[in-house]
């Protein structure tokens, strides 16, 4: 009963492309989501964002293109929808995780990303 009853965050960003030429991998984030969710409820809530991922680097607007075309269809560039300040939406997504906890587990909540 207790893991029907719990409540999971799900989270997930979209990225406008890799950058693939640095030495470490990196992507440039476009849009965020997550769901506080539960096995007896479902959804419960959620939070989505569109993140500006700010200039693209020389040579990847291409591929910026490509990826925004075959899957999210973001603009590239100059989308009004889209949030600059990283840390309003780190507050954000703060504030919507731990105002969902409860008891015990409320510093630590269940979160699961997809892993590319």
């Amino acid at each position: 009963k207790e893991v029907i009853l719990t409540k999971l965050y799900l989270f997930d960003i979209q990225p406008l492309c890799e950058l693939k030429d640095l030495e470490k991998e990196r992507w440039l984030p476009c849009e965020m989501a997550i769901v506080e969710y539960s096995f007896e409820h479902g959804i419960h809530r959620s939070l989505h964002k569109f993140i500006d991922p700010g200039p693209i680097p020389i040579g990847y607007r291409y591929e910026a293109q490509s990826q925004s075309d075959r899957t999210h269809n973001i603009p590239v560039d100059g989308f009004e929808l889209a949030v600059k300040d990283y840390r309003e939406i780190l507050s954000q997504l703060q504030t919507f995780v731990s105002s969902g906890s409860e008891g015990a587990s409320a510093s630590i909540p269940l979160l699961f990303a997809k892993v590319n």
